[in-house]
């Protein structure tokens, strides 16, 4: 389940105009936005949105009853606009695009691949322990209702990308053969 980008990221900002570095090229979905995005669940004021009347692009966002703008200031931008603009201005980067990362995100991020995240384990295994303590006590706490009793097969489990419905049935209900050669 995605609840860290709800909670982290697309639950703040609500009532203000926030700055996110996004770009078309980067996806499918980030293509169709524009660089003004106003989405409203509820009634535009002239207050707060009749400065962005003249973008054709609505797309819709309320938190918590306040609206929220999401600026793109880059979103036409290509990477080696990107890339130029950082150099030449002497602007220093993280180092794991010097490492052949493309793409910067969470550690473990649920929306990443099963390979990724297996990778990213093993650069930072402090991530794995501090996520199985975690489940753990969410496990000790009565927080889980599902059917394990350990941490490394919640864990387990929240990496593989699966419903707990098919990561149960390949796991558990699954008979399993260990073919060796005799």
């Amino acid at each position: 389940m995605r609840w860290c980008c709800a909670e982290f990221k697309e639950t703040s900002g609500a009532g203000k105009v926030t700055l996110i570095g996004i770009r078309r090229e980067e996806s499918v979905r980030r293509a169709k936005r524009g660089e003004i995005s106003t989405n409203i669940k509820g009634k535009r004021t002239e207050e707060t949105f009749d400065q962005w009347s003249e973008h054709e692009e609505q797309m819709v966002t309320c938190v918590g009853g306040k609206d929220k703008i999401l600026v793109s200031p880059i979103i036409y931008w290509t990477k080696r606009d990107v890339w130029e603009f950082l150099n030449s201005n002497n602007i220093p980067h993280c180092e794991l695009y010097d490492q052949g990362y493309t793409r910067i995100g969470c550690i473990c991020c649920p929306m990443s691949q099963l390979r990724q995240k297996r990778k990213e384990i093993e650069r930072w295994p402090h991530v794995k322990r501090n996520w199985l303590k975690t489940i753990q006590w969410l496990i000790d706490n009565g927080y889980v209702n599902y059917n394990f009793n350990d941490a490394e097969t919640g864990f387990k489990w929240w990496i593989s990308g699966k419903s707990f419905k098919q990561f149960y049935a390949d796991e558990f209900l699954q008979q399993k053969f260990d073919f060796k050669e005799n």
